[in-house]
């Protein structure tokens, strides 16, 4: 099996590090290419209480402006990180074939789909090590991932 085309997701935790680690010794490795994918998750709003006693009304103007103000926040601290990472690996790593993704949506399923749809030989995640009931009240991200994809995942766990 050729592996030419490698899938790291990263959110800039110091497990993400180590698995970005990993997938650029293996993307060395095997002459592959990387693309360092970031999620911005979306915002969410609990329901107001106003919305409770309203009977599910609609939701006000400056709810909905903050959500959006916060969304873009989030994108913004999400786009820093992404340009970290890029100068890091530039510096370190001048010849390594990398590309680098923003996108928005739930993480675990937009890394899915993307390693899915866009024919990725490898998925690399890191594991905070939560633990099998945790992950799954937690809805951990590398449960997720592991469970859905039809590729291969490597977890880099948490030591």
């Amino acid at each position: 099996m050729l592996i030419s085309r490698i899938l790291i997701a990263f959110d800039g935790s110091e497990i993400s590090q180590r698995a970005l680690d990993y997938a650029v010794k293996f993307a060395e490795c095997w002459g592959a290419e990387l693309t360092i994918l970031v999620v911005v998750p979306r915002v969410m709003m609990p329901l107001p209480l106003r919305a409770y006693l309203n009977g599910f009304g609609r939701m006000h103007v400056n709810s909905t402006r903050k959500l959006s103000q916060d969304q873009e926040k989030m994108r913004t601290a999400y786009q820093k990180i992404l340009t970290e990472v890029e100068e890091r690996v530039r510096l370190e790593h001048p010849r390594l074939k990398a590309m680098l993704r923003l996108e928005e949506g739930p993480p675990s399923s937009t890394i899915v789909d993307i390693a899915e749809d866009e024919g990725f030989d490898i998925v690399v995640i890191g594991s905070r090590g939560l633990g099998y009931l945790r992950g799954l009240i937690l809805c951990s991200t590398s449960n997720h991932v592991t469970k859905s994809c039809s590729k291969p995942v490597l977890i880099v766990k948490h030591h």
